[in-house]
Order: structure tokens, then C-alpha cells, then sequence
């Protein structure tokens, strides 16, 4: 995701109001986000509240879903859904097979798009214990229409909730029935984050961070709807205190590093291990 920084009133606005004006704007537009225009009607179909979830000795089939995130871009190592089957594997004394059908770029719509008209992808859906979804960054995708304006990406941030309401909706129809843990990762960053962001300005990094809250938002708040497991990044990559993350990150900035991927892992792994049944 690129950012070209923009010399207008935009930047010199968010740098002057601060974390504390971008908080009150983030809380206000929160309250209309989560469902937007039409809200939960975009799904055409009755809706499924829930699924059992599988107690954890049964777990060996899990599918990723989503973008350049899960997919292990830019990396070059094993992407987290691969070092979470590790991981259950070592635990729980049997392979656990990964089928990892993240697509980088890959937006919300293409997430429903995937799971109504791939058959692949619809078919380990079907077979899976656990599926792992990272979606939504790339809905907000820093661009030169928007620069560094909040309230420029929140029509987006809000055509997105109902899409991914219509893409859970989606899996419950494909396991008709049948246990699943489905997991929804959020983001430390939807933007680029640590020394790379600090390059590009005070306002960007402002703005990714109130997106960030935003998006994470949208997606926790799908989780609470539907009893699903929602996995933090913000705390794992930033700590609680808003640590650098650098270390965490490839050189772009914007993907995890193979030490990224390690700790991502280990949350999802440990977010298993605590909401599924022995």
C-alpha cells in the first residue's frame, strides 16, 4: 500500500488535532459503522446465529481466508495459518492439514465472492474444524484520493461490515450444521506501521491508527454477534503501551516478518486452545 503525502489542508489538520480529536471523530462514526446503509439486510438470505464449535481432539482440517496477511506476503517464510497447525499438531499430538486460500489484495467482497463461486475454496470450508479469516485492510487501502482524511475512508469502512456479516453467514451455510471454530484475526496496523509509517508523518500515522480502531471495531463486533473467536494483534504487536514494532514487520512496513508470523501464531494457537473444548 503506497501514500504519497499531500501538501493541502487534510495533513495539517490531523496533525493539529491530534490522538485526542481523532478518538472523538472514531466514537462518533463507531455508532453507524458496524452495520451502515441497510446494515444486515445486504444478506438476502435468514440469518445463522451461530455454530457448535469442535472440541479440540477433533481438530485436523484448517483453512485461511483472506489477504496478503494471511497469505505471507512479502516474508518469504511460513505464514501464520501454516505455524498455528504446528502448533495444534505439537499440542495435540496429530497433524492438523492447512489448506491457505489467502489472496493478497483480497478485500471483503472478493472474501464473499471467493466462498459463493470458488469451489475450491467452498470445498475446505465444508472439510474445516477451524477456519481463519484475516479480512478488511485492504477496504481502507491508503490511496491518493483519500491521503490521510479519516472520514474519507469511512463510506468504505462501512460498505465493508455488511460484506463480511454476508461472508460469515456464507460459512455457516457451507458447514450446515456442523462444528467449527471460525477465527477472525484483527490488525496491529491496517496501514503500514513502526519506523516505515514514522517516514511518512505525523498525520499518517494518526489516521492509520484511528482506522485501525475503526476496522478492528467492525470486526470484533461480528465475532460478538455470532459467539465466533476474535484474536487482538494491537496488544501482541504494540503492547499496551504503544511499543515499536518494527521488529515485528518486513521492510515494508506493512506484512509481519517470520517473527510476525511467530507471535500471530502463537495468540491463534493460545485463542484455541482456550475457547475450544478438550
Amino acid at each position: 500500500m503506497t501514500w504519497r503525502r499531500r501538501a493541502g489542508t487534510v495533513g495539517r489538520m490531523v496533525h493539529r488535532s491530534g490522538a485526542r480529536r481523532l478518538a472523538v471523530l472514531v466514537s462518533l462514526v463507531l455508532s453507524v459503522v458496524v452495520l451502515g446503509p441497510g446494515g444486515a439486510s445486504a444478506v438476502s438470505t435468514p440469518a445463522i446465529s451461530s455454530l457448535p464449535v469442535p472440541s479440540q481432539s477433533v481438530v485436523r482440517n484448517l483453512v485461511a481466508l483472506g489477504d496478503s496477511v494471511s497469505a505471507g506476503a512479502v516474508c518469504g517464510c511460513v505464514p501464520f495459518p501454516q505455524r498455528t497447525s504446528i502448533l495444534l499438531r505439537n499440542r495435540l499430538g496429530h497433524t492438523v492439514v492447512t489448506h491457505n486460500d489467502s489472496v493478497s489484495g483480497l478485500t471483503t467482497a472478493g472474501l464473499l465472492h471467493q466462498l459463493r463461486t470458488n469451489p475450491t475454496v467452498r470445498a475446505h470450508v465444508v472439510a474445516a474444524d477451524v477456519v481463519l479469516v484475516t479480512i478488511g485492510a485492504n477496504d481502507v487501502q491508503n490511496n491518493g484520493s483519500c491521503h490521510a482524511s479519516y472520514a474519507c475512508y469511512i463510506p468504505a469502512l462501512r460498505a465493508s461490515s455488511p460484506l463480511l456479516e454476508a461472508s460469515i453467514q456464507m460459512i455457516f451455510r457451507l458447514k450446515s450444521g456442523h462444528p467449527v471454530a471460525i477465527v477472525l484475526t484483527g490488525y496491529w496496523n491496517v496501514w503500514r506501521d513502526g519506523a516505515v509509517a514514522r517516514t511518512l508523518g505525523p498525520a499518517y500515522v494518526a489516521t492509520s491508527r484511528a482506522l485501525t480502531r475503526a476496522e478492528n471495531w467492525v470486526i470484533s463486533s461480528a465475532t460478538r454477534r455470532h459467539a465466533l473467536i476474535y484474536v487482538d494483534l494491537v496488544v501482541p504487536f504494540r503492547g499496551l503501551d504503544d511499543t515499536d514494532d518494527t521488529a515485528l514487520l518486513a521492510s515494508d512496513g506493512d506484512h509481519p516478518n517470520v517473527y510476525g508470523h511467530a507471535r500471530i501464531a502463537a495468540v491463534v494457537d493460545s485463542a484455541l486452545h482456550s475457547r475450544l473444548p478438550n
